[in-house]
């Protein structure tokens, strides 16, 4: 009886054409209400898992405190890496650090991330003897620590190296990618950052909608002020990416984290596409609050139907450069057989 009444009413609705108009922008509105409700109602369940899992609260799990740990000594590795790393630099986070790794060390004992933290730091001391600068707190904390094979801290690398790895191609090409926080000052031409994005245009979309955008600021430092991880190297990198995923590629509550997902897989075909044209690059995290995120809209131009992935700073490796170990799980750690 509805089917059948249904062509009719269409046709009723067609002739009257404001009260067809209307009808479909209330039609459009109940539609967009019903999937404000269901997105809520979603954001909720990622909200309360996140909230609860996720670590900077009471961090009581084991998995929390490794990330802590994982988090807190990679911060060392990076100062090291620096071209110019600051003696003495960083000797509130080493408290904390020490701090982490104490909890840790009474709960777990020697193993997991305290190893390469407890490298970290005798890197760490080491590099400020040689300059001169006396940490006396973490000297007397590591003259009772057992020593630990170097999994952590920094290595050192060469250009040629790097490049020779990337001609291999294989496991080499992969394994010889290090996010670089040292480059040369040279600039990077154009046509290869060019040539990078074509590459990475290959990136899996979902349904293929092609969300994701680069924005390339020929001058690194217009875009890298706004994000804090750069400082000490920023300077040197040539070009500057703001990687985007546009919101309007995506639909439903099932697509509300889709955004990250196509936005982070193409940022990282940016980084092997750089990293196979014999470039170094390192992503950088984009994660303010709602205020710095509209402050930097507004003065890089990038719209609001645009969620900001990351940026990722880029430069010519120089000849020499240290590199952070970050040492990474084991294979059994990360692959779950089923």
């Amino acid at each position: 009886m509805i089917s059948a009444l249904k062509p009719k009413i269409k046709t009723v609705l067609q002739k009257n054409e404001r009260l067809y108009r209307q009808m479909q922008r209330q039609w459009r509105r109940s539609k967009r209400v019903k999937t404000s409700i269901l997105v809520l109602a979603d954001y909720y369940y990622d909200w309360r898992r996140y909230v609860w899992w996720s670590h900077g609260g009471a961090d009581v799990s084991k998995g929390q405190l490794e990330r802590v740990l994982l988090r807190s000594y990679h911060g060392i590795e990076k100062g090291l890496s620096l071209a110019e790393p600051r003696p003495g630099f960083g000797q509130d986070k080493i408290k904390l650090l020490i701090d982490h790794i104490d909890n840790w060390l009474a709960l777990y004992g020697y193993e997991g991330p305290v190893i390469g933290a407890l490298a970290s730091l005798r890197e760490y001391q080491a590099f400020n003897r040689e300059h001169g600068v006396d940490v006396p707190f973490l000297d007397k904390w590591l003259m009772d620590k057992s020593d630990v094979p170097h999994l952590g801290g920094t290595i050192q690398k060469t250009r040629a190296e790097i490049q020779e790895a990337v001609a291999k191609g294989g496991e080499d090409f992969y394994f010889s990618r290090h996010s670089i926080r040292n480059f040369s000052g040279d600039d990077v031409p154009m046509e290869d950052m060019r040539k990078a994005i074509r590459m990475a245009r290959k990136t899996p979309s979902v349904c293929n909608r092609q969300g994701p955008r680069v924005y390339c600021f020929q001058n690194a430092i217009d875009a890298l002020q706004w994000q804090p991880g750069n400082k000490g190297f920023g300077h040197l990198a040539s070009r500057g990416l703001v990687v985007t995923s546009d919101l309007r590629a995506f639909t439903g509550t099932g697509e509300r984290n889709q955004c990250w997902v196509d936005g982070g897989m193409f940022a990282m075909s940016i980084l092997y596409a750089l990293h196979s044209l014999g470039y170094g690059a390192c992503p950088l995290a984009w994660a303010p609050e709602a205020a710095v995120d509209k402050k930097m809209r507004r003065a890089l131009d990038i719209p609001d139907h645009q969620g900001v992935i990351m940026m990722i700073a880029v430069g010519v490796l120089p000849e020499k450069l240290n590199v952070a170990v970050a040492d990474r799980y084991d294979l059994e750690d990360v692959l779950i057989e089923r």
